[in-house]
């Protein structure tokens, strides 16, 4: 059976204080992202239909919180919890 880790993980993007470490398995997308400090992805995210991520997205949080809007509705997740995330979410 395929695995990645953060270390092992081939495909590294870096955008400001964001990093994005992924690797592709058996059709799913394994992601690492790690944030240097608070960001606000907002203004990315306007290029999507909707303004809102279009991806289902399953994760834990390692450290820190992460919030997500979807709709009128927002979730904050923080260290220890693990989360899904729907299609038409905003970080």
């Amino acid at each position: 059976m395929p695995k990645v880790s953060k270390r092992s993980a081939t495909k590294v993007q870096e955008f400001g204080s964001v990093t994005d470490r992924r690797e592709e398995m058996n059709g799913y997308t394994v992601q690492f992202v790690s944030f240097a400090a608070d960001t606000d992805l907002d203004g990315p995210l306007q290029a999507l239909p909707g303004g809102a991520c279009q991806c289902p997205h399953w994760g834990y949080v390692i450290a820190g919180r992460a919030r997500f809007t979807s709709g009128d509705q927002e979730e904050v997740y923080e260290a220890g919890d693990a989360f899904y995330q729907p299609p038409g979410h905003r970080p």
